[in-house]
């Protein structure tokens, strides 16, 4: 940045000040304009991936608790209330549940822009929330939508575990998410691990911070399903 704002300066000052002939400083101008193009391209992913690290930091440094949820138990019932609000049923077998809804962004948000939403509920502890299988087949959520030609701009991927009691490797992994953007899309990836016992859901989230309002859309979604 600081390069960047030196260039510019002594741009304008040689076009200003400098007895150059008109020629050369329109020149000298082109050259100095694409040296800070490539400064722009060299700076921007880096500018991004350091801003990226500083939200996930704030985002961990004012962590909020586990939220109190009722009895959970992934019955019929449940499976019911998730179909009544749009969501369907893609697979499900003795590892998992996975659901997916087609849906707008909220009316609160200036554009509203189309989302795909992916739930996935994860019935063997064991099984990580990076499972390749599991990734292979929201890949096919995804191929199924492009075959159908059914375009979405933001995407929330939330992968729900539970048990009764505490499994030490999934809580781990809760704070491997995602609030990223990807050729102008949104993407947001949490994990949450159900205790049955304590009737708790812990997962990434802040009442204080988030790194950005499709990330605070997927942790609403959760408290939503769950509550």
């Amino acid at each position: 940045l600081l390069s960047y704002i030196l260039i510019s300066t002594a741009a304008i000052t040689l076009l200003f000040i400098s007895n150059l002939s008109t020629e050369k400083k329109v020149s000298l101008l082109l050259i100095v304009l694409i040296i800070m193009l490539v400064l722009a391209f060299w700076f921007k992913p880096r500018f991004y991936y350091y801003s990226q690290q500083i939200k996930y930091l704030k985002l961990k440094k004012f962590q909020s608790p586990a939220i109190p949820i009722k009895n959970f138990s992934l019955n019929q019932s449940f499976i019911n209330k998730l179909t009544k609000d749009a969501y369907q049923v893609f697979i499900e077998n003795d590892n998992y549940l996975m659901l997916h809804r087609y849906t707008q962004d909220p009316d609160e948000y200036v554009i509203k822009r189309p989302m795909l939403e992916i739930l996935v509920f994860i019935k063997d502890v064991t099984i990580s929330y990076q499972s390749d299988h599991i990734s292979h087949m929201i890949n096919l959520i995804e191929e199924d939508y492009e075959k159908k030609k059914i375009k979405y701009t933001n995407y929330s991927i939330i992968e729900i575990k539970y048990s009764k009691g505490i499994d030490e490797s999934s809580i781990k992994e809760l704070n491997q998410v995602t609030f990223d953007i990807e050729g102008g899309r949104h993407i947001s990836v949490i994990n949450v691990y159900i205790n049955q016992v304590q009737n708790e859901a812990h997962f990434l989230h802040s009442d204080l911070f988030t790194p950005n309002m499709y990330y605070n859309y997927a942790i609403n979604i959760i408290k939503e399903i769950l509550k």
